[in-house]
């Protein structure tokens, strides 16, 4: 019932300019297609419309970032954290544009933001396990998987980042703990 669904929200759209869910609803949808051209240009315009609206700004970050446009992405969410600073998830999504951008010393700034604001983040410690392996510092990042482990005992979150830092090293890696 894909059809009924956009016929559905554009009509929504159409009716209000004013409105906008039916436009982030869209770009969502198009996005889930990987339909990138009509998600970006819904993105836009909805952001277009309300300039500082968060719902807005980061489904245009988000739809830019799944696009490859991964530089207007770290824009967009640079203005995310600035109209939102408080908000952890905001330096998250910043941190991931700055990660795949390989500026990993911007992307440690950006999740130690998050982490202060919300200590247990776990997503932002996977990331910062991730982002220290990836800028070549596989101590720091094991360090990082192992506090993980130890919030985390009986998920196999935390081994996933250390099994990463594992198979960097030269050395055949000691077997993991079963969960």
């Amino acid at each position: 019932q894909d059809a009924e669904y956009v016929s559905w929200l554009e009509r929504a759209a159409g009716a209000n300019a004013s409105d906008i869910r039916p436009r982030v609803l869209l770009a969502t949808y198009y996005l889930r297609k990987n339909e990138f051209s009509k998600a970006l240009a819904l993105a836009r315009e909805a952001q277009s419309a309300h300039p500082d609206n968060l719902q807005a700004i980061e489904v245009l970050g988000t739809v830019q970032l799944a696009a490859g446009d991964s530089e207007d992405a770290l824009v967009t969410y640079g203005k995310l954290v600035r109209i939102a600073p408080k908000e952890p998830a905001e330096h998250y999504k910043l941190a991931t544009a700055q990660a795949i951008r390989k500026d990993f010393d911007a992307a440690k700034g950006s999740l130690n933001k998050a982490l202060a604001l919300k200590p247990d983040y776990l997503d932002a410690e996977i990331l910062l396990a991730l982002v220290e392996l990836d800028a070549n510092h596989p101590d720091e990042a094991l360090k990082i998987a192992q506090q993980i482990e130890q919030m985390q005992p009986t998920s196999p979150t935390g081994f996933l980042p250390h099994g990463d830092v594992m198979m960097t090293k030269t050395h055949i890696p000691p077997a993991l703990p079963a969960s």
